[in-house]
C-alpha cells in the first residue's frame, strides 16, 4: 500500500500542534486555578443561606473535635484553635490560627499580624498565607480534596480590568482594589479599599481591614461585605442581587441565556416552567410538575420537583428526603446537600462564564467551564460524584438485547443499585435470567457481595454465569449494536459463551482511585450466527460469528486499576480516565490446556495488558480538546477471543470496520477538537446553537509480535510511518453523543470517505 510523505508529514505536524495544545492547555489551567476538583467533603448542615453566611469572632475560638462549623469564619484581634471541621475559609486579623491533629480547614488559612501553626495530623484543603508588616509567606497545602482555587495577591493599588476574571480568593496588601472585572470568590482587602464598578461583579464576600467597600450602581456582589476598624466588625448584607424588587432588561436576557443553555428539551415547554424571583422554598409533600428556575435567590427543596432545578445568582439546598427527577444547576452559587437527598440527573455547580451581561449599552464576556457542585455523595459510597448516577440501561430491570447469535434476548436483571443501596445495607445480591430466542438458550449470573467502610470502600465478592460475552464493548456498547443489528442488519460485535464462576476484590484507595482482583475458572464455547431478520436492511446478510479457540476449566487471574476524575460518566468535558487491566494464565495457575498453533500443539500459557488514558481538557467555553491514548499487549500465544482487533467506529475512523484482525499488539490514539454550536463566534448562526462541530484525527496500528516471549517486545522498532492514520469532522447533539461522523485515510486516495451514525462518543 503506497504511503503519501506528504501527508504523513502533515498529520504528524497536526498531531503533534494538538498535544502541545493539550500540554499548554493543562499548564495553563494548573496555573490560574481554574481546573476545579471534586469537593469530596462531607455534608454541611443547612441551616440557612451559607453563601451569604460569615462567622464573625471579636475573641478567641475554639472548635472542637467533632464540631463542625459551616461558612467562611474570621476572627479579629484574637486565635482560633481548630480540632473539628470547618467548610470554609479561616481569616485572623491580630491573631493566630493553631490547627491541631484532627483539625480540617476546607477552604484557606489567612492570616493578619500573626501565624499559622499546622500541627502534623491538621489538613488544609486550600492554601496558607501568613501576612505581617508588608511582608508575606506562602504555602500551598492541598492536604485533601477540597477546592482547586488557589489566592492571588496583590501590592498596593491595584485593579482587576474589565473582561478579566480571577477564579480564587483575592487577597489586597495595603492598597485599594478596583473591581472592574470578575471576581470568583472572596476578596480580602488588609489597609486600603475595594471598589467594585458598574460592569465588576464578585460571587463571593468581600472583607476589609481598616478600609471601605465601595460599589456603583450596577456593580454586582453575591455575598456579603464586612468591615474591620480597630477590633469591631460592622456588617453590610449584599443589596446588589437578591433584595431588588423587579427584573430589568438584562436580568430577562440572562434569564433566557441560562435557561436555554441549562434546561432540558426547551422547546415549547413554557407551560412546565415555573419561574420565581428571590428565595422561594418547596414544602414537604408538595410535588411540583416541571422545571424550577429562580432569579437572585436561594432554592430550598424539602418535597418533590418533577423537573429540573436551575438557580441563578442563588443556592440550592437539598435537605434530607428531597427528590428532584432531574437536574439540579446554580449559575453563580453553591448547591449544598443534606445526606438523603436525591437527584436523578445531573448535579453542578457554574459561574457567569459564557453569558453575556449587558449594562448601559456595553457588553462584558465571562469565559470559562462549567465546574462540578461542591459536595457530591452518593448513598452507596459516599465522596463519589452522585452525578455518576446518572440512569440508564444497566440499571433496568429489563432486560433487551438483539444479536446475530442470540436473535431477540429478553430477561430480568437485580441490579447492584437495588433497594440495599437505598437502605444502606451492606450486603448486595445480584445478578439476571434471560433467553435467547433464535438459538434457544438461557443465560444468567448470580453473584453476592459484601462491602466494608463507607469513605474508601472495601468489597468482597463471588458470582457464578452461563453468559454470552464479547470483547469489543469498548468499540461499541451493547445498547447501540442492539440497535444497529435490530433496524439495519449491522451486528459489529462478535461473540462467545462464557459459563464459569468467579471470586473477586476491590479497594478504593481515593474516592477516584480502585484496585481490584479477580479469579476465575471458566468454560469457552463458539457460538454461531442464528437468525438473519432485520426490521430494515434488505437482502444483506449478518455475517457470520468468528470461531474461537474453546476451553473448558481454564483458571485466569485478572488485576484491574481505575483512576476516574471525569465530571461526568457518558458526557465528561474535564477531566482524566486511566484504566489498566491484566489477564494471567500462566504456569503458576497449573492449565493444563493446549492451544492450536501452525507448529502444532501448544501448552496455554498467556499474559494479556491492555491500558486506556484519556484527557477532556477544556479550552474555554464551549471549546475542549479530548485525548485517548490505548495500548494492547501480551506474553506468549493469545486464544483468538483475546486477541486485538481494530478499524471503524471508535477506533481508526476513516477504515472499514476490525480492518486489522487477530494481532497480539495494539497501540491507537484519538484526538478531538470539540466546539459547541452555542459558543461566542458561533452562536448567532442559530441552526448551530444545539450542535457540536468535531475535528477529529486517529493512528493506530494492530500486528503480531514475532518474539512472544515478553509483553515488551517489538515494540522497540516501531515508528510513526508504521502507523495507519486518519482525519475526519463530525456533527453532534450538544451532549457529544449522537453525531455523525465523516472520516478520510490519509495514506492513500483511492478509498473512499467513510461515513457512521453513532449513539455513543468515540470515547
Amino acid at each position: 500500500m503506497e504511503q503519501s510523505d506528504t501527508k504523513q508529514i502533515v498529520f504528524l505536524i497536526m498531531i503533534t500542534l494538538a498535544f502541545l495544545l493539550v500540554i499548554g492547555a493543562l499548564v495553563f489551567s494548573e496555573a490560574q486555578g481554574n481546573v476545579p476538583l471534586l469537593k469530596n467533603l462531607p455534608y454541611p448542615s443547612i441551616t440557612g443561606n451559607i453563601v451569604e453566611q460569615i462567622n464573625r469572632y471579636e475573641s478567641d475560638v475554639f472548635i472542637r473535635k467533632h464540631e463542625k462549623l459551616d461558612g467562611d469564619v474570621v476572627v479579629s484581634d484574637g486565635s482560633i484553635r481548630i480540632n473539628g471541621e470547618i467548610f470554609g475559609d479561616v481569616i485572623v486579623l491580630y491573631g493566630d490560627i493553631v490547627i491541631e491533629n484532627d483539625g480540617i480547614i476546607y477552604g484557606h488559612a489567612i492570616v493578619y499580624q500573626g501565624k499559622v501553626n499546622k500541627l502534623s495530623g491538621a489538613k488544609v484543603a486550600g492554601d496558607i498565607l501568613e501576612m505581617y508588616d508588608g511582608k508575606t509567606r506562602y504555602r500551598s497545602c492541598r492536604d485533601v480534596r477540597g477546592i482547586s482555587k488557589s489566592i492571588v495577591q496583590y501590592k498596593r493599588n491595584s485593579k482587576i480590568s474589565k473582561r478579566e476574571r480571577i477564579d480564587g480568593d483575592v487577597v489586597v496588601l495595603k492598597g485599594d482594589l478596583i473591581v472592574d472585572g470578575e471576581v470568583n470568590g472572596d476578596i480580602l482587602a488588609i489597609s486600603g479599599d475595594v471598589c467594585v464598578r458598574s460592569t465588576g461583579l464578585v460571587i463571593g464576600h468581600i472583607i476589609t481591614c481598616n478600609g471601605n467597600v465601595k460599589k456603583s450602581k450596577h456593580g454586582r456582589i453575591i455575598g456579603d461585605t464586612v468591615t474591620n476598624r480597630k477590633g469591631k466588625f460592622s456588617h453590610l448584607k449584599s443589596q446588589s442581587l437578591r433584595n431588588r424588587a423587579n427584573f430589568d432588561h438584562s436580568d430577562e436576557a440572562i434569564r433566557a441565556r441560562i435557561e436555554k443553555q441549562y434546561l432540558r428539551e426547551k422547546t415549547n415547554r413554557d407551560e412546565d416552567v415555573f419561574r420565581f424571583f428571590g428565595d422561594v422554598t418547596i414544602q414537604p409533600n408538595e410535588i411540583i410538575h416541571g422545571d424550577v428556575v429562580i432569579m437572585k435567590g436561594t432554592a430550598t427543596v424539602k418535597g418533590e420537583v418533577q423537573g429540573d432545578v436551575l438557580t441563578m445568582f442563588g443556592d440550592v439546598e437539598l435537605v434530607a428526603d428531597s427528590y428532584v427527577n432531574g437536574n439540579v444547576t446554580s449559575v453563580g452559587g453553591k448547591i449544598w446537600r443534606e445526606e438523603g437527598s436525591y437527584v436523578s440527573g445531573d448535579v453542578l455547580e457554574t459561574s457567569m462564564r459564557g453569558i453575556r451581561m449587558r449594562k448601559e449599552n456595553q457588553s462584558q464576556q465571562a469565559r470559562g467551564t462549567r465546574i462540578p457542585s461542591k459536595s457530591k455523595v452518593e448513598l452507596e459510597l459516599k465522596n463519589r460524584p452522585q452525578r455518576w448516577q446518572r440512569r440508564d440501561f444497566s440499571d433496568e430491570t429489563f432486560m433487551f438485547r438483539y444479536n446475530r447469535v442470540e436473535g431477540l434476548f429478553l430477561g430480568i436483571q437485580l441490579p447492584r443499585s437495588y433497594w440495599w443501596e437505598k437502605a444502606r445495607h451492606n450486603l448486595a445480591i445480584y445478578g439476571h435470567l434471560g433467553y435467547g430466542i433464535s438459538n434457544k438458550d438461557l443465560r444468567y449470573e448470580i453473584g453476592i457481595e459484601r462491602w466494608f467502610f463507607d469513605d474508601l470502600r472495601f468489597t468482597v465478592g463471588a458470582k457464578a454465569y452461563d453468559v454470552t460475552e464479547s470483547q469489543d464493548e469498548w468499540i461499541i456498547p451493547s445498547l447501540e449494536n442492539s440497535l444497529s443489528a435490530l433496524l439495519i442488519k449491522e451486528d459489529w460485535q462478535d461473540f462467545y459463551r462464557r459459563e464459569g464462576y468467579s471470586a473477586y476484590i476491590t479497594q478504593n484507595l481515593t474516592p477516584m482511585l480502585q484496585i481490584g482482583g479477580e479469579y476465575h475458572v471458566d468454560n469457552f464455547y463458539s457460538m454461531s450466527r442464528k437468525t438473519q431478520w432485520a426490521l430494515f436492511g434488505g437482502e444483506k446478510k449478518f455475517k457470520e460469528n468468528p470461531l474461537i479457540d474453546e476451553f473448558e476449566e481454564l483458571k485466569t487471574a485478572v488485576a484491574r486499576v481505575t483512576l476516574d476524575t471525569r465530571n461526568h460518566k457518558r458526557h465528561p468535558d474535564q477531566g482524566w480516565y486511566i484504566s489498566f487491566e491484566g489477564i494471567f494464565a500462566g504456569e503458576k495457575l497449573e492449565n493444563d490446556l493446549f492451544l492450536p498453533t501452525p507448529t502444532g500443539l501448544q501448552k496455554l500459557d498467556f499474559d494479556r495488558y491492555i491500558l486506556d488514558i484519556r484527557r477532556y481538557q477544556p479550552l474555554g467555553f464551549g471549546e475542549n480538546l479530548d485525548f485517548r491514548l490505548r495500548a494492547g499487549t501480551a506474553r506468549g500465544v493469545l486464544p483468538v477471543h483475546y486477541r486485538f482487533d481494530m478499524g471503524g467506529l471508535s477506533t481508526l475512523r476513516g477504515y472499514d470496520y476490525k480492518f486489522f484482525e487477530n494481532g497480539d499488539r495494539l497501540v491507537l490514539g484519538n484526538i478531538e477538537y470539540r466546539i459547541h454550536g452555542n459558543r461566542g463566534y458561533l452562536s448567532d448562526i442559530w441552526w448551530l446553537d444545539d450542535f457540536n462541530i468535531i475535528l477529529f484525527a486517529d493512528a493506530g496500528l494492530v500486528w503480531t509480535a514475532e518474539d512472544n516471549s515478553s509483553y515488551q517486545k517489538s515494540f522497540e522498532h516501531l515508528i510513526w510511518s508504521d502507523l495507519k492514520h486518519d482525519i475526519g469532522i463530525a456533527f453532534a447533539t450538544r451532549e457529544g453523543d449522537v453525531r455523525l461522523n465523516i472520516a478520510k485515510r490519509t495514506d492513500t486516495g483511492d478509498q473512499p470517505v467513510i461515513v457512521t451514525f453513532r449513539i455513543n462518543r468515540a470515547f
